[in-house]
């Protein structure tokens, strides 16, 4: 997009792009954003896959998709997901799969290496495109009156910055950190051993801390913070 304008104009269309993302079919019809992505959600997401995939619980992947959207940055429990669904957690299994597949979620999965108090089978949702998520919670408040900005902030860079990577073929495994006592690492990069580090926060201001029951036990080549004044630098 930087190179299709240029970055002036991409830093400030910034907190647009934040809502409604950055589908081809959105950027391209500026005013009409809402009902570009409602026209996508009922349309490919809930129409295409379930046709494509031959999916006739249409209602319960409906519901998984809303569920995992108000989820994004929170970790997920695929029993508990299913029992508030009424199905078994193969089932929610088959449909996470489904969505990973086609492109509208990713997953990251819980860093450990044998250490008994952190988290080995945490799992984390997000999507590809942030402007998708909010349509499907129907939200689409600006970014300075929204109560969900840290998730938000947080989903576009882990996606942007996974695009990043796959673009330019830079294969490095991606990961989040957790320990029982709730310390927590928001993105892990792993290449050869080498752990880059990076936590994500909206506000340049806000402070973030690497705990040393991390930086001790896997000594990270590097450690940095992601926010909207630095966030460039990782993602062109």
């Amino acid at each position: 997009m930087v190179n299709h304008s240029n970055f002036v104009a991409e830093t400030r269309l910034l907190p647009h792009r934040i809502v409604f993302g950055y589908y081809p079919e959105v950027v391209n019809n500026p005013g009409k954003e809402e009902r570009v992505l409602s026209d996508l959600v009922d349309g490919f997401l809930y129409k295409e896959i379930l046709n494509l995939e031959g999916i006739k619980e249409s209602a319960t992947l409906q519901k998984l998709v809303q569920m995992l959207a108000f989820r994004i940055g929170s970790e997920i429990n695929v029993t508990s997901l299913g029992n508030d669904l009424g199905v078994n957690r193969l089932m929610v299994e088959k449909y996470i799969d489904i969505l990973e597949k086609n492109f509208i979620i990713f997953s990251l999965t819980a860093f450990g290496k044998n250490q008994g108090n952190e988290l080995k089978k945490g799992q984390k949702v997000y999507f590809w495109d942030n402007g998708l998520r909010n349509r499907i919670v129907k939200k689409f408040k600006p970014i300075a009156l929204r109560d969900d900005i840290g998730a938000l902030w947080e989903n576009f860079v882990i996606s942007e910055r996974k695009k990043k990577l796959a673009y330019y073929q830079t294969y490095k495994d991606t990961y989040f950190w957790r320990n029982a006592q709730q310390a927590e690492i928001h993105f892990l990069e792993i290449k050869n051993d080498e752990i880059d580090a990076f936590e994500i926060k909206y506000n340049p201001n806000q402070k973030a801390k690497f705990t040393r029951s991390f930086t001790e036990k896997y000594q990270p080549k590097s450690t940095q913070v992601i926010h909207k004044e630095n966030l460039w630098e990782y993602l062109l």
